[in-house]
């Protein structure tokens, strides 16, 4: 892979554009870790849906999510997000659905802030 030449130590940040997870979990694999981040664990239809959600970040959870297994549908934006399952001792849809709108809510608010804090970052597609 290109990345193993690349010194990611240089970098404060790390973040995955992942047109899906397949782009996080390489990393992670190479470089022992991934930065938590909106876009590291998705599988998006089309480049398109993740350029929009890019540009309008305010845009998700705006419509609400749809269950798709195993994935959560973002519905405004068409971006799946991995969620937790009842085997991560979430009883029923209604916690696991509330426990990724607030991992995802806390992720953009960190993406948006982390896209301003004036740091060396690099973003990985």
């Amino acid at each position: 892979m290109f990345w193993r030449f690349w010194n990611v130590k240089k970098y404060d940040h790390v973040i995955s554009l992942g047109y899906n997870c397949e782009v996080s979990f390489q990393f992670f694999l190479k470089h022992k870790f991934v930065e938590s981040s909106l876009f590291a664990w998705v599988n998006t239809e089309t480049c398109q849906n993740l350029i929009n959600a890019l540009k309008h970040p305010d845009l998700v959870l705006s419509k609400g999510l749809r269950e798709v297994e195993p994935m959560w549908l973002d519905i405004a934006t068409g971006i799946s997000f991995h969620g937790k399952t009842k085997r991560d001792g979430l009883e029923t849809t209604e916690e696991i659905e509330k426990e990724l709108y607030s991992r995802i809510s806390y992720l953009r608010d960190k993406f948006a802030q982390t896209a301003r804090d004036g740091k060396k970052n690099l973003y990985i597609f």
